[in-house]
């Protein structure tokens, strides 16, 4: 649940980044147009701001690959876990250790922890 909210947030912020670049570029076609043979901007700041644009796509990329892998793999151990539908589990009895609280000879509290075997 956490990846889908970390790659929900990083999408939502990517874009908005993007559309703060796309403004600037509509406002001013002059400082976008002019770009690098490799594509990139030959105004540094824009291509701060792309790039940065292009990281938080990444990661909301991970984050919302990863929450659907951790749905997949609750789903695989949901099928597996139907293999024992309709069987009682095994019967294991468990003794926990007892634990006490109570006062002390001392006049203070004590705790006393007894271990069965």
């Amino acid at each position: 649940m956490l990846a889908a909210a970390v790659g929900y947030d990083a999408n939502r912020v990517a874009d908005s980044r993007y559309q703060e670049l796309d403004r600037i570029c509509q406002t001013n076609p002059a400082r976008c147009l002019p770009r690098l043979p490799g594509g990139e901007y030959t105004d540094a700041e824009l291509e701060s701001r792309y790039q940065d644009v292009k990281r938080m796509d990444r990661r909301a990329t991970f984050g919302l690959v990863g929450a659907e892998l951790g749905v997949g793999a609750a789903l695989a151990l949901f099928l597996l876990d139907l293999r024992h539908a309709g069987r009682e589990p095994p019967d294991i009895p468990y003794k926990p250790p007892a634990l006490e609280v109570g006062p002390s000879r001392s006049g203070g509290m004590e705790l006393r922890l007894q271990l069965r075997r």
